[in-house]
């Protein structure tokens, strides 16, 4: 299985995603910098994650972005 885990930055709760998308399977990691845009965030990593899962970290900002991206 392949993983592509969204992350915010160097924090915890991001470290935390990059530890259980590697017990999952194989990692990409991606950063989405500029303005917070939920949305157009959750497009951005669809678009990158093709056929992969997609794990991210479990703040508010993490759980709102990947709200969008099952949606």
């Amino acid at each position: 299985m392949s993983v592509l885990v969204f992350v915010e930055g160097d924090d915890d709760l991001s470290l935390q995603a990059l530890t259980l998308g590697a017990q999952l399977g194989d990692v990409r990691a991606v950063r989405v910098d500029g303005s917070y845009a939920p949305a157009a965030w959750a497009k951005a990593i669809v678009g990158a994650a093709g056929e992969d899962d997609v794990v991210g970290p479990g703040s508010d900002r993490g759980n709102e972005v990947l709200a969008h991206v099952a949606a």
